[in-house]
């Protein structure tokens, strides 16, 4: 058995990535819920990226955010590029963190003539041990 005690927070083998998606969205839509995921325990979002196959962005107005329940964890929505990983950068205003129960969830919103095809967004989450408070920063 682990001692969770020994765990380091920062270790990767607590990182677990959630690809939510892989759906396309057509034009006009406001902050439609795309894909969404109930939280089994508390933890922390560690990033956010997505990536779409193709955009149509003929006004600029393609727009992914992510939210935990109805508050946005980014501090700006992310706006994809075709083809490309864009990373999004989260708040530091503790929105980044959950609980069990809580709803994480992918928002688009699409403008006039806008479409996205084949969108994921990765959400990687670090769960939160029992003895959070007790282990040494680094």
């Amino acid at each position: 058995m682990i001692d969770n005690k020994n765990i380091d927070q920062s270790s990767t083998f607590l990182l677990i990535p959630i690809v939510l998606g892989n759906d396309s969205i057509g034009a006009s839509v406001t902050d439609i819920e795309q894909d969404s995921f109930r939280a089994p325990f508390s933890g922390e979002i560690v990033s956010v990226h997505a990536y779409a196959v193709a955009i149509t962005d003929s006004d600029d107005g393609a727009r992914i955010d992510v939210k935990k329940d109805t508050t946005s964890v980014l501090s700006a929505t992310i706006n994809p590029t075709a083809a490309t990983l864009v990373a999004g950068t989260l708040k530091t205003n503790g929105t980044e963190e959950f609980v069990a129960g809580d709803k994480i969830g992918v928002f688009v919103t699409t403008g006039a003539g806008d479409s996205i095809t084949d969108l994921s967004v990765t959400v990687v989450i670090r769960p939160y041990t029992a003895d959070r408070a007790v282990r040494p920063s680094i």
